[in-house]
């Protein structure tokens, strides 16, 4: 139990720094942009307390901070520098560069090939890696990294805090088969329309294409031989979002993830016989159902195999006191398991 709850450390660790990724390199571009025409001293004039001047003095100030370690450089040089480096990690987990390699989510990529029905080399293999780590390790990134599932986990603590002062909240369940409806339908219409139209209520992509649009908004205003092309606002999509967290904290815990997310359910297809996943040895388990309590998927980790909706959060083992469960190696196919709502919810067995 301790070396899965120091994987749940890192796997936090990897979510985190995914997210701040995708927050951060926009306006690391837009700040080398800055940089290389000396508009960050203007910006330091100006003395503004504006949002736009703030982000961009408390990016130049924290590089600064690193340059002045090393005085025997010259100070705009070595911003530079520094800036090169961290744009090695571009984009977002929609549509990435990391080290010199393109990744593309693979929704993205088939929505693409669905809208334009073409096929580009760069766009295939950019969907490459994330289709080979799917198909060894299942839908790994909707656990380990996808930016929103982050965001959305947090609605579990505030399911867990709400009624404990006083806030009824209820539980309602789908059908796990939405998502699967949903990703068929959507390419379907994509394919019909010729447009990307997935990508619109994907919360990853939503999240990453609000996140540059914010950067546009604040990098024109900063910049002074430019006129703003308007304030932030919120825009349908981000409210879509916004909805989404409304209602997994209310009324259906993690729901998005669970039973719509086409973006899920395509990683769940492409993990079908992934070869690392979880099992029960079930002649050590003891029946306790914690890791049924903790499933985030809302799966039942006590059978031999959960299903293909297991992520391979690994959550299930930091509640597994007997070691019945565990993460195998394994070459077979696995099948769709429905989640359990609340009320469906095995019980413990009671040893007499």
């Amino acid at each position: 139990m301790k070396k899965a709850k120091a994987v749940q450390w890192l796997r936090r660790a990897v979510q985190a720094g995914v997210l701040l990724m995708v927050l951060m390199a926009p306006f690391m571009a837009q700040y080398r942009v800055l940089l290389a025409n000396n508009e960050i001293e203007n910006l330091r004039q100006q003395g503004k307390s504006n949002l736009s001047n703030r982000i961009y003095l408390t990016i130049d100030d924290s590089i600064r901070g690193r340059v002045n370690k090393n005085p025997s450089y010259n100070s705009a040089t070595e911003r530079e520098k520094i800036v090169g480096k961290l744009e090695r990690l571009q984009g977002n987990t929609w549509s990435a560069k990391i080290f010199g390699i393109s990744l593309t989510d693979p929704l993205g990529g088939l929505e693409s090939v669905f809208a334009s029905k073409t096929a580009s080399q760069s766009l295939l293999v950019g969907m490459l890696v994330p289709m080979l780590a799917t198909i060894l390790l299942g839908r790994v990134f909707c656990s380990w990294m996808c930016p929103a599932g982050l965001i959305f986990e947090m609605t579990d603590r505030l399911r867990y805090f709400l009624p404990r002062i006083g806030i009824p909240l209820r539980s309602i369940s789908f059908s796990t088969l939405n998502k699967y409806t949903l990703l068929s339908a959507g390419l379907v219409i994509v394919f019909m329309a010729g447009l990307p139209l997935l990508g619109y209520f994907y919360p990853p992509a939503i999240l990453g294409r609000e996140v540059h649009q914010a950067a546009d908004v604040l990098f024109y205003e900063a910049m002074p031989s430019t006129e703003a092309i308007g304030p932030l606002v919120l825009s349908g999509a981000l409210l879509f979002f916004v909805l989404i967290i409304l209602i997994e904290v209310a009324v259906a815990k993690r729901m998005w993830c669970r039973y719509f997310c086409p973006g899920g359910a395509l990683y769940a297809l492409l993990g079908w016989r992934r070869v690392f996943r979880i099992g029960n040895e079930t002649s050590r388990c003891t029946h306790c159902v914690e890791c049924v309590k903790v499933c985030p998927m809302g799966l039942n980790p006590m059978k031999p195999d959960p299903g293909l909706e297991c992520d391979n959060c690994l959550v299930c083992l930091t509640t597994c006191e007997p070691g019945s469960l565990s993460l195998n190696l394994r070459f077979k196919r696995v099948k769709i398991e429905p989640t359990i709502s609340e009320m469906e919810k095995p019980q413990a067995k009671i040893a007499c």
